[in-house]
Order: C-alpha cells, then sequence, then structure tokens
C-alpha cells in the first residue's frame, strides 16, 4: 500500500502491460477512472465490471475462509473501504 503524499492510501498492481488497477478509499461511494484505448470511458464498461467482480470474489472467498460461519457471503455485503 502506498501514500500519494496527501494522506490517501491506494493500493495499485501492474497486471500486465496493458492493464494497471489502483483501489483506493472513496468517502462519496463508488467511483472510477478508466480509458480504453486511451479515450476516457467516463461511465464505466464491462471492463470495469469485470476487475470489480475479480475483487469483489476473491474478498468474498477470502472472508469465508477465514470465518466460521457456515453462511455465504454475497457480493453485495462487500463493501471495499481502503484506508
Amino acid at each position: 500500500m502506498d501514500d500519494d503524499g496527501n494522506g490517501r492510501a491506494y493500493v495499485f498492481s501492474e497486471v500486465n502491460p496493458r492493464w494497471q488497477v489502483g483501489i483506493a478509499r472513496s468517502d462519496v461511494g463508488f467511483e472510477q477512472i478508466s480509458f480504453v484505448n486511451n479515450i476516457a470511458t467516463t461511465k464505466g464498461g464491462k471492463h470495469v465490471d469485470y476487475v470489480c467482480d475479480q475483487i469483489v470474489l476473491k474478498i468474498k472467498e477470502e472472508v469465508e475462509a477465514r470465518c466460521s460461519s457456515k453462511k455465504s457471503v454475497r457480493p453485495l455485503e462487500v463493501i471495499l473501504d481502503m484506508r
């Protein structure tokens, strides 16, 4: 986890030469910044949904593995709050 100099922590990963993914805390809810072919996709898109779904799935699996509860965690119950 890094700090941008303004006290905001974030996680960043260069998945491959074409994909970089970062996650940071937001006080106003879900926000995304994405580009496809160097064009800003301000309303998101399937690529944003795909990445978010993958993050939620991994968090869901980790929570279920660490908790002794037999109840399943639903994606709607996962809130990404990076501090």
